[in-house]
C-alpha cells in the first residue's frame, strides 16, 4: 500500500525563475530499502557561508538580512552534509531550505518531529514549505515581491522569513521517501544551528503625487509607502528632492523628519521652475527615484527667509538677522540651523515691532535641540494677519561664537524642529525660496561681512554692447570699495572707486568700450571680495 504525506517546494529563489515562482505539491515515495532507525546514521543538512550579493541593501547580516526589491544574495553551502541515512540509494538525495515563522528548535532525526516544530511555517498539520537553488545545498535568495504577495506568506506586505538547510530523500521529484511499511521520512535532518533570518521588503513606491498644492506650483506633495518603514513602526525614511538639471538646487521639504513614514503626505516647496528628482532611502539603503514637473513654479511669489553672511571673533557675540520679503501671512513656522562646533545659542535679539505683539521667545521658540544646532520659531498668530515690507528684519538670532579662527557654519532654514510652513493672508500654502548664510570666524575683534552671489550680482545678464550694467550690491555697514572688470585672458580691462550706504546700492557699469564676450567683475571691500560673471553681447 502507497503511504504518501504532502509537501510543497517554493521557487522563490533564482532571478531567472522570476516568471515561473509557483508552489506544487510533492509526494512522498515510497522505497523497497531497509529502513533506517538508528539517528546516529541518519542525514546532516550542513552548513553554509554569506556568499556574493547585489543589490542595494546595507544589511546582510546572517542575524537577519534584509532585501530591498531587486537584491539577489548567496547561500554558500559548504558542502559538509552527509546523504548517506537516504532510504532509498536508487534516486539522487540533496539540500533545500525549509521557511519557519521563527527560529527552528527540531533537528529531526524523523519526519513526524520536524513538523512538531512550532516555527515551521504549516501548509497544512502534516506539510510545510521548502525552497531551493542547487542539490548542493546552495541557495539564491531574489526579492522579486513574490513572497510579499503570496497568500501564505505576505499577503501584499512586506515579510520576515527563516530559512533553515534541511536533507530531502529525493532531490529530483522532489520528495521524502520510506521504505516499506514505515511512516515517510525516517531521516530528515534540518541544522536548526545554521539558520538565517530574511526580511523582503515592499518596494518604495509613491501611492500619489501632486505638483501642485492649492494652485501654487511652486508647493509639491506625494504620499509614500514601502521599504524599511512599511515594516517597522520606527524606520523613517530620507528624503532629498532636487532640481534633474543641477542637483544642488535643492527644494525645501517642509514636514520634520519624524513624519517621514508611509501614508503621511510630505509637501515641498521650491524656487526654481525645472523636473524635480525626489529620491527616497531608508536606512538600509533601500531607494527610489521619483521625477516630478514642477515647471510651473513661479517663484516671485515666494515667501523668502534671507541669511546675511557675516564674519566674527572667538568669545564674541553675534546677531543674526533673518530677512524677509513677500511676508503676508497668516500662520507659519520654521527653524534655523547652524554648526554647533562654531556657534552656540544664546538668546533672541531685535524683534520686529510688527510682530512684537504675537512673537515672544519664552512661548514661540523651540529650544529643545538648539545644543544640536537647530531653533524652531512660530512667528505669528492666526489672529493678526502680519504684512512686513521687504528686506525687514523679522528678528536676531544671537550666538556666542565658540569656533576657532578660520571655521565657519552655514546657516540654513529648515523643518526641524519647526515644521517650514507658511498660509497666506486667504490661508493658501505659500511656496518658500531660503537664501542661505554663513558666519566665519575671524581674528580680528570686530564684526563684519563677506560677500556672496546672494549679496552681490550684476544685471542684466547677459547685457547688449553700449548699454550700461549694474551691480547690485548689498551692504550691512557704510563705506568704500572697488569694482574691476577682467577679461577672459584676466587682463583688468576697467575698474572704478565706489562708495557705499548702509543697505542695498546700484552702481553702474559701462560698456561702452567693451567688446563682446565673457567678462568677469570682481568686487573688493577691505580684505573681503565676490566675484560675478557679466556676459556682453554685440549690437
Amino acid at each position: 500500500m502507497k503511504n504518501t504525506i504532502s509537501i510543497f517546494w517554493l521557487l522563490v529563489s533564482l532571478p531567472t525563475f522570476a516568471l515561473a515562482q509557483r508552489v506544487r505539491q510533492i509526494e512522498y515515495l515510497p522505497s523497497s530499502q531497509p529502513s533506517i532507525t538508528n539517528a546516529t546514521d541518519c542525514n546532516f543538512a550542513g552548513t553554509y557561508a554569506i556568499g556574493y550579493f547585489s543589490g542595494q541593501s546595507n544589511d546582510i547580516s546572517p542575524d537577519t538580512v534584509y532585501l530591498c526589491m531587486g537584491d539577489t544574495l548567496l547561500l554558500d553551502h559548504d558542502g559538509n552534509f552527509d546523504l548517506s541515512g537516504d532510504p532509498n540509494p536508487a534516486t539522487a538525495p540533496g539540500v533545500g531550505w525549509a521557511f519557519y515563522q521563527c527560529l527552528p528548535t527540531v533537528g529531526g532525526s524523523t519526519f513526524s518531529e520536524i513538523v512538531s516544530d512550532p516555527c515551521l511555517w504549516p501548509l497544512t498539520p502534516s506539510s510545510f514549505w521548502v525552497t531551493n537553488s542547487d542539490a548542493g545545498g546552495d541557495l539564491i535568495l531574489y526579492n522579486d515581491g513574490t513572497l510579499q504577495n503570496h497568500s501564505f506568506f505576505g499577503m501584499g506586505n512586506s515579510v520576515l522569513v527563516h530559512f533553515a538547510p534541511i536533507t530531502i530523500d529525493d532531490y529530483s521529484q522532489p520528495g521524502f521517501e520510506s521504505s516499506i511499511g514505515t511512516v515517510p521520512g525516517p531521516c530528515v535532518d534540518v541544522n536548526e544551528t545554521q539558520p538565517i533570518a530574511v526580511v523582503y521588503l515592499d518596494p518604495i513606491e509613491t501611492l500619489t503625487m501632486q505638483n501642485q498644492v492649492q494652485g501654487n506650483y511652486c508647493v509639491g506633495r506625494f504620499v509614500l509607502d514601502g521599504g524599511l518603514p512599511n515594516w517597522k513602526d520606527d524606520a523613517r525614511y530620507k528624503i532629498n528632492v532636487a532640481l534633474a538639471t543641477d542637483p544642488s538646487v535643492k527644494a525645501l521639504v517642509q514636514q520634520q523628519p519624524i513624519f517621514y513614514e508611509p501614508f503621511n503626505s510630505i509637501s515641498f516647496t521650491v524656487s526654481t521652475p525645472g523636473d524635480y528628482l525626489i529620491h527616497i532611502e531608508d536606512s538600509k539603503s533601500c531607494g527610489a527615484t521619483f521625477t516630478i514637473d514642477m515647471n510651473g513654479c513661479d517663484p516671485s511669489n515666494n515667501l523668502q527667509l534671507n541669511l546675511p553672511d557675516l564674519t566674527a571673533a572667538q568669545g564674541t557675540e553675534i546677531c543674526v538677522p533673518i530677512k524677509v520679503k513677500n511676508f503676508s501671512t497668516v500662520a507659519g513656522s520654521f527653524s534655523l540651523n547652524w554648526d554647533k562646533s562654531v556657534l552656540k545659542y544664546d538668546h533672541i535679539g531685535y524683534i520686529n515691532p510688527l510682530i512684537d505683539n504675537d512673537f515672544s521667545p519664552d512661548s514661540n521658540l523651540n529650544i529643545s535641540k538648539a545644543a544640536l544646532g537647530f531653533l524652531g520659531a512660530t512667528v505669528y498668530g492666526l489672529l493678526n494677519p502680519t504684512i512686513l515690507p521687504d528686506d525687514d528684519v523679522l528678528f536676531e538670532v544671537c550666538f556666542k561664537v565658540v569656533g576657532g579662527s578660520g571655521t565657519c557654519s552655514d546657516l540654513h532654514i529648515v523643518n526641524d524642529p519647526a515644521l517650514l510652513y507658511f498660509e497666506d493672508l486667504n490661508g493658501i500654502i505659500m511656496g518658500i525660496t531660503e537664501h542661505p548664510g554663513k558666519v566665519c570666524v575671524s581674528s580680528s575683534s570686530s564684526t563684519k561681512e563677506i560677500y556672496s552671489s546672494n549679496r552681490f550680482s550684476v544685471q542684466p545678464n547677459p547685457i547688449v554692447q553700449g548699454q550700461p550694467a549694474t551691480a547690485c550690491i548689498e551692504s550691512l555697514h557704510a563705506g568704500k570699495g572697488q569694482l574691476s572688470l577682467y577679461n577672459v585672458l584676466g587682463q583688468k580691462v576697467s575698474e572704478q572707486k565706489i562708495t557705499l550706504e548702509k543697505g542695498d546700492n546700484l552702481i553702474q557699469i559701462s560698456t561702452d568700450q567693451l567688446g563682446a564676450g565673457v567678462y568677469q567683475v570682481s568686487y573688493h571691500r577691505d580684505t573681503f571680495m565676490a566675484v560675478s560673471t557679466l556676459i556682453v553681447r554685440e549690437k
